[in-house]
């Protein structure tokens, strides 16, 4: 179910500029700015009620349009896949990195 927010005219006639929420203490203090000067629509502010989470684990997020492909390439022909696939095998069926 929706909650409608605005409660107060958003032109000079009626209630057109809408903020609806899933969630109906979500949003507060919904505040008429007055209208703009090019439009009979008004500006409406209001206040978001969400607790932040100081432990919440951070997410990092790689942009990798920025990433150095020539240079990945250059360090990716270095490896001997041969051996890293023996490796990963090893490692599959039980046997560690310490006993190498």
């Amino acid at each position: 179910m929706l909650t409608q927010n605005v409660h107060c005219l958003t032109t000079q006639h009626s209630t057109l500029d809408l903020v609806y929420t899933r969630e109906p203490d979500l949003v507060s203090d919904v505040q008429d700015m007055g209208p703009f000067h090019s439009s009979d629509h008004h500006l409406l502010t209001w206040l978001i009620n969400r607790r932040y989470d100081a432990d919440r684990v951070i997410k990092k997020v790689y942009d990798y349009s920025k990433m150095d492909t020539d240079g990945m390439r250059h360090e990716m022909v270095k490896v001997d896949w041969q051996i890293q696939s023996s490796i990963v095998q090893l490692m599959k069926h039980g046997v560690s990195l310490k006993e190498f």
